[in-house]
């Protein structure tokens, strides 16, 4: 259907309406008695006259437009792309990183952020830094780090890992004095139980069967989370010396070597007779001496008289770090198996044991990182879970007797690991790792970083991995 075309009236009408609209604008009235000339021509001539101001003031502003003021900034950050610039000898030079940019200067500084221009007109130098530097620095922390090495299956990804863990907390699901596990390591055996780890001959049937051994499945744990438990003395075949020789100064009628019982009025008392007397030992160490030597021979347990047992006691056997009672195993199956380590500063008191979970996120309560390096049951540490920032510590050996090796070893949240050698680096890093103190074994096994020392930080570089020199 066609439009009809527009009439003369409506077109006379819109122009009315406009003139109107143009009235009340310029005189602040719609009526006719606004629509002077005299109006109108003063409305232009102030329009033109404010356009006329501004115009002056931007071009005035573009004359004279002060140059960005740099004087006691040392470090600047970029607002549009972050990258960060440090002073030296008046001229900006481009760091990798707030640590990089720190051990330029010398000083814990914080970067000013100015927009991008200002630094691209700012004198410029060459390249410093570490590349390969933490991108975040760690926190100071005022509370000691329960570390972790566990390894396992991790359900989702069908593989076994071997983790660290840092938490701020011991376990609270430690396993008791008497649990653990048997673990075979290429060949060596390994009692794993109350905290610490125990050599044993697994082809040695006497004393599997003597302890309760011969049983239990054998485990294989990486070295990550055997390191991190302190050694006891071998548990193996205790030898008497002069065995089967007579005794002197024991009760009449034994030889050296051979094992007897007291009936006292609370308790079942178990000795062996050495050269100097008699000597009180644990039912299970009783049980390993007739299981071999002179009480072997004997078809029945001895056993004396509390009145007739008037030998001098004496403690000749060394059976420091031997089990007093038979270990229980543990029910490790589809878990995750950990052991643990604190201590409370570089000269201990040192705490440890073992756990087990079903989760890594159990642990620390953090997401795991997954190393790129991660082998999946090889030698090589899988996967970590330390706080947000890092962690700086102070290394200590596995006993907390006093520092492993000198300086700060910084860790990041990534699992890599950097050495601070000297006090004039740590301080310009700003770095105070309080009462954290990680043990040297675990901290050998993360990835290494390059080493934040100052003087490595103030080599000019021109391109990642082609030094120039020091800067001049």
């Amino acid at each position: 259907m066609p439009l009809d075309p527009t009439s003369s009236e409506q077109v006379d009408g819109h122009k009315f309406i406009l003139s109107r609209a143009r009235t009340a604008l310029v005189g602040g009235d719609m009526t006719s008695r606004s629509d002077r000339l005299g109006v109108h021509v003063r409305a232009a001539v102030a329009g033109g006259a404010i356009c006329a101001v501004l115009l002056a003031g931007a071009a005035l502003l573009a004359f004279i437009r002060p140059a960005p003021n740099l004087d006691g900034k040392d470090a600047l950050q970029s607002k549009d792309t972050g990258s960060l610039f440090v002073r030296v000898d008046d001229r900006f030079h481009p760091v990798p990183d707030l640590a990089s940019a720190r051990l330029v200067l010398g000083s814990p500084v914080s970067p000013e952020r100015v927009p991008e221009k200002t630094i691209a007109e700012a004198p410029r130098g060459p390249a410093l830094g570490i590349p390969g530097g933490p991108a975040i620095l760690p926190a100071t922390s005022g509370r000691a780090l329960t570390w972790s090495a566990c390894d396992g299956e991790i359900p989702r990804r069908g593989e076994n890992v071997t983790a660290i863990v840092a938490a701020p907390d011991e376990p609270t699901d430690s396993w008791s004095p008497q649990e653990g596990i048997v673990v075979n390591r290429g060949g060596q055996g390994w009692l794993v139980a109350d905290g610490r780890r125990t050599r044993i001959d697994l082809g040695d049937r006497v004393l599997m069967d003597v302890f309760g051994l011969s049983s239990w499945p054998q485990h294989t744990l990486s070295d990550a989370v055997l390191d991190l438990l302190p050694e006891g003395p071998p548990l193996g075949r205790i030898e008497v010396p002069g065995a089967g020789e007579p005794a002197p100064r024991g009760p009449a009628g034994f030889v050296v070597g051979e094992v007897f019982t007291v009936e006292a009025a609370t308790e079942t008392e178990h000795y062996v007779v050495v050269s100097e007397g008699v000597q009180k030992i644990p039912a299970l160490v009783a049980d390993l001496l007739r299981a071999e030597g002179p009480s072997a021979r004997s078809p029945h347990n001895r056993v004396v008289a509390p009145a007739n047992l008037s030998a001098p006691k004496v403690e000749t056997l060394d059976l420091a770090g031997l089990p007093r009672a038979l270990p229980q195993r543990a029910d490790v199956d589809g878990a995750i198996v950990c052991s643990w380590w604190v201590a409370d500063d570089v000269d201990g008191p040192v705490r440890s044991g073992l756990f087990s979970a079903r989760q890594l996120s159990e642990i620390s309560g953090r997401p795991t990182t997954y190393l790129a390096g991660a082998d999946a049951g090889g030698t090589r540490i899988d996967a970590v879970s330390l706080p947000a920032g890092g962690v700086v510590a102070r290394p200590v050996s596995i006993a907390a007797t006093g520092t492993a090796s000198p300086g700060l070893a910084l860790i990041t949240d990534g699992g890599v690991r950097h050495s601070v050698p000297d006090t004039e680096s740590a301080e310009a890093l700003g770095l105070d790792p309080g009462p954290i103190v990680v043990p040297s074994p675990l901290l050998q096994r993360l990835v290494e970083g390059p080493e934040m020392r100052r003087g490595n930080a103030l080599l000019a570089v021109d391109s990642r991995g082609v030094t120039a020199g020091p800067n001049r």
